[in-house]
């Protein structure tokens, strides 16, 4: 059978710097997840056979295995925002050493990194407020991109149908809301945008409009840890 070993999910294994064993553990299960859809993916090719392999995943980590589909040209964002969701593993979701590794990219790579790393903080769970909290005291003038990562996440989540009370933590103390109704905003900002892929009269993708949206958004929140602190972890 070709597929993954689950061994790849392992700190030892890969060689990233362990950290909290509870936080460590719980990054290792969403990896784990990632995986076994991947797997899932690689031995069954009927969608419905599919899709019923990946409802075994438990639920709150079910959004990390992939559901194949046809693959569409990759822009340079979403490319780096994925290996800021890497990044979140590797360093096992500690602020500092993240932030010491995104300074090693050049400049004009830092803020998609910084998405990737907001949406992995909210997706891979393992952390409480004080983590957050610190990740956008070292994130500084990018602040803006991690929400948008968050925002990303809880939207995500929630048309998945797999929200998790962390989602909601990380939503209230990033972006001032909780997890509903963060998606409800997100939800609008795809008003008069096709949501299949397909252009704009104007040549632009429409995924591409909705991102610019959305760092508006985020950009106008100017939210700190300071500001974030009255909210409960």
């Amino acid at each position: 059978m070709f597929g993954f070993s689950m061994d790849e999910a392992t700190y030892e294994r890969r060689g990233f710097s362990p950290g909290a064993p509870k936080t460590q553990a719980q990054l290792v299960r969403s990896a784990s997840s990632y995986l076994t859809g991947s797997n899932f993916a690689v031995e069954e090719t009927r969608p419905e056979k599919l899709k019923l392999m990946l409802d075994s995943i438990e639920l709150d980590i079910r959004g990390f295995a992939p559901l194949p589909s046809g693959l569409s040209s990759l822009e340079t964002f979403e490319l780096d925002a994925g290996a800021g969701r890497a990044l979140w593993f590797a360093c096992c979701a500690d602020p500092e050493r993240l932030a010491a590794r995104v300074s090693r990219f050049d400049e004009a790579r830092r803020e998609p990194l910084w998405s990737g790393i907001g949406l992995a903080s909210t997706y891979a769970g393992g952390v409480d407020g004080a983590v957050i909290d610190k990740l956008l005291q070292v994130a500084g003038p990018y602040v803006p991109a991690v929400a948008v990562g968050v925002a990303e996440a809880v939207h995500t989540r929630a048309l998945a149908g797999n929200p998790t009370p962390h989602m909601d933590m990380v939503a209230r103390r990033v972006w001032g809301q909780g997890a509903d109704s963060l998606h409800r905003e997100v939800t609008s900002l795809w008003i008069g945008l096709p949501t299949d892929g397909r252009e704009l009269a104007g040549g632009r993708p429409s995924w591409e409009v909705f991102i610019e949206r959305l760092f508006e958004r985020a950009r106008a929140l100017n939210r700190t840890p300071a500001t974030s602190a009255g909210h409960a972890a």
